[in-house]
């Protein structure tokens, strides 16, 4: 089930907790990269069984892509262009990848469905590919998002189940790398 945002727009939402360098978000969250799936899926439906009630629904996920993250969609800007976040919290991280996909599911809707708006917004987040793609280029690989690396990286631990997590203490972490076999201990 979708949960309102606004008369126009619905997300749907993950239920786990999300955490990636120093990007938390708790659990339920909703995010650009899940949303364009939904939206995917929903013109799929209306397109193979013309049920109006699924144009309804892609048109409200859609929608949630032109609504800010303050306010609980997927929109921010970068240097005043519409981004669309795959973890909408700020500061917004600008992630390539939710940002690309979101794009490509609203103008494809846009086209699937005749809605020039819905194809229209979809074509802005193609404007911020076009002003800001090089922002992701290392000259080898590309960046998976904007956020700025950290070298402290928070890990979180929860134990198996209820009845281990009363006695759980911990006082250090070994890192180990693959590639030399070689590890590293952590007081904590």
């Amino acid at each position: 089930n979708g949960l309102p945002i606004n008369d126009r727009a619905t997300i749907w939402t993950y239920n786990f907790d999300n955490v990636y360098n120093d990007v938390f978000i708790a659990s339920p969250w909703s995010s650009a990269f899940g949303q364009a799936h939904v939206l995917q899926a929903f013109v799929k439906a209306y397109n193979d069984t013309k049920d109006p009630k699924y144009l309804k629904l892609a048109r409200k996920a859609a929608w949630a892509f032109d609504v800010p993250i303050e306010q609980g969609g997927f929109k921010s800007t970068l240097e005043g262009d519409i981004f669309f976040e795959e973890v909408p919290r700020p500061p917004a991280p600008h992630i390539l990848n939710g940002h690309m996909i979101g794009t490509i599911a609203l103008i494809e809707a846009g086209r699937s469905l005749a809605d020039p708006e819905i194809e229209a917004l979809g074509m802005k987040g193609v404007l911020t590919l076009k002003h800001h793609l090089w922002l992701y280029d290392t000259g080898y690989w590309s960046r998976y998002d904007l956020n700025p690396r950290k070298f402290e990286i928070p890990i979180r631990l929860v134990p198996l189940d209820s009845r281990s997590a009363a006695g759980f203490q911990l006082d250090a972490v070994s890192v180990l790398d693959p590639s030399s076999g070689k590890a590293v201990r952590l007081d904590v």
